[in-house]
């Protein structure tokens, strides 16, 4: 991140003294996700409101809707959920609008995510399905699986175990098809959780197995952290005894 921060504001430079503020912009939106990405929530949001008032000056709306995309996300990390509510709003109607079929699959999914902090599921789910009718429609294969494992998180979260193992399989295999390690760990993590819930340990653990396989081949160390914590939680809940306490 120190590397990308290097570069990223060595453009940064090069686009103010050509004057190009279109480059400006865009090298204030993406110094800000770096900040972001390091926890950095104010200076992150100081870089993409700058960036955002020379997109508005510009006057592209793909632009503005990017960086209120962007703005969102920040708001939403750092608990500032209407405001993040605010500019996922906005940034929706705007893809609208103009009609920018990927840029509305975003910003549904994202104002999707901010429902469940409040306990609105269905509200979540409702958007979810909303985006994944547009994915489908393009062919965004990807963006399918994604939306359904986020569909299928809320599912058994609210306790629609049944339709949860349905949907992450739909999802599960998307992922498959399309060889994508994350994909693949994600959906296997989401099923592991949902077979917990369900009291299939033994499912729930091979699932898990999966997704430690699939987040090791990424050498990721947050996705593994992320599946080695979901596989204790089943340790625990399945174990009748110390050593299954001490290995969770």
């Amino acid at each position: 991140l120190d590397e990308a921060l290097r570069h990223l504001g060595t453009g940064h430079v090069l686009f103010a003294r050509a004057d190009d503020q279109r480059g400006v912009a865009s090298s204030l939106d993406d110094i800000g996700k770096v900040h972001w990405r390091r926890g950095e929530y104010k200076i992150a949001l100081q870089q993409m409101q700058k960036a955002i008032e020379i997109r508005r000056k510009i006057g592209d709306p793909s632009s503005i809707a990017l960086s209120l995309n962007n703005l969102g996300l920040v708001f939403q990390d750092s608990a500032q959920f209407e405001d993040a509510l605010k500019c996922f709003n906005e940034s929706l109607e705007i893809r609208r609008r103009i009609k920018d079929v990927p840029g509305l699959i975003i910003s549904l999914n994202n104002l999707g995510t901010v429902h469940p902090d409040a306990g609105e599921h269905d509200r979540a789910i409702q958007l979810w399905q909303e985006a994944l009718s547009e994915a489908r429609r393009v062919d965004d294969r990807i963006r399918q699986a994604y939306l359904l494992t986020n569909i299928g998180v809320s599912e058994y979260q609210i306790r629609r175990y049944a339709d949860a193992v349905k949907t992450l399989g739909e999802a599960q295999e998307i992922a498959a098809q399309l060889g994508d390690h994350i994909l693949q760990g994600e959906t296997s993590r989401a099923l592991g959780k949902t077979k917990m819930l369900m009291g299939d340990y033994a499912g729930a653990r091979e699932n898990l197995r999966i997704a430690l396989g699939h987040f090791e081949a990424m050498r990721s160390k947050v996705l593994v952290a992320h599946a080695l914590r979901t596989l204790a939680e089943v340790t625990f809940a399945g174990g009748w005894g110390e050593d299954e306490e001490r290995n969770a």
